[in-house]
């Protein structure tokens, strides 16, 4: 019995120290300019921060995260923030899909409501190959205040990404 019990604090310390150390490689992101708290995970890094917007790569550099900030005379809808990027951004793209954020993503960001939306387009590199590339933006609304978080890479990359993005989404809230 007592070698069982030490096993068993021996696996319990270790899940400690490893949630610890997990949590301490996170480098939180504390923006009051931009009003908005995130964790990068340890392997990405902050490239720049202007007035109205962050970008952050992982290494190697395989994707990019931008989160914007607009401001808006009369508080916007998670569609208007979209409609405003599209012809900046996404022109001859495919709109992939579109949903409103659940309930529960909504309340964890902080925001008033939420969205996201799929971009893809295909092209050929210079050696021919086709290049699929896709960007995941989501939207975000608090009274007059509006944010988009765009992630871009290639489709090819998007399994060695999405556990990281899921842990910046699910840290990001707007103060």
């Amino acid at each position: 019995m007592n070698f069982t019990h030490n096993i068993y604090r021996g696996i319990a310390t270790i899940c400690i120290l490893t949630m610890a150390t997990l949590s301490l490689n996170a480098m939180p992101i504390d923006n009051t300019d931009l009003k908005i708290h995130c964790d990068l995970p340890s392997s990405w890094n902050v490239k720049s921060i202007s007035t109205f917007d962050i970008i952050v790569v992982p290494t190697p550099q395989i994707a990019t995260i931008s989160i914007s900030h607009y401001v808006f005379d009369t508080p916007p809808t998670p569609g208007i923030i979209q409609n405003r990027r599209i012809p900046l951004f996404f022109d001859g793209w495919i709109n992939l899909f579109y949903r409103e954020g659940r309930p529960q993503e909504t309340r964890q960001s902080k925001a008033e409501s939420r969205s996201l939306a799929v971009y893809g387009r295909t092209y050929l590199d210079a050696d021919n190959t086709l290049i699929k590339r896709v960007v995941i933006e989501h939207y975000f609304v608090k009274d007059t205040d509006g944010y988009s978080i765009s992630v871009d890479t290639m489709e090819s990359n998007w399994p060695r990404i999405e556990h990281d993005l899921r842990s910046i989404l699910d840290s990001f809230h707007i103060m």
